[in-house]
């Protein structure tokens, strides 16, 4: 499953929804980043309404990050029943987020 939206306004999300089958990897690709963006990762248990910050490895650097602000490649180990987001907390321009998970 691959998702995909342009983040343009704080708050504008790409988000993968939990379900029995979601264990393995998520990963976010930041692409076309126009102006300043700032995207955190968060992830919240299955049926929780509280989201919490996260750790994501840059792929190119396996730097762990909670917020990006550079184009680049994300890694989120989903195991467990998890919801996992990429949220925008600043924009003054835009990115493009591709998410995807790998089970296994």
């Amino acid at each position: 499953m691959i998702a995909k939206k342009v983040l343009a306004a704080v708050n504008d999300e790409v988000a993968l929804n939990a379900s029995e089958s979601l264990a393995g990897t998520v990963v976010f690709h930041l692409d076309n980043v126009t102006g300043v963006i700032n995207v955190v990762f968060e992830a919240r248990m299955r049926g929780s309404p509280t989201w919490q910050l996260i750790q994501a490895a840059n792929v190119s650097t396996g730097t762990l990050v909670t917020v990006a602000t550079a184009a680049g490649l994300f890694r989120i180990d989903a195991s467990g029943q998890l919801d996992i987001r990429a949220r925008s907390t600043v924009a003054t321009g835009t990115v493009d987020v591709y998410a995807g998970v790998s089970l296994g």
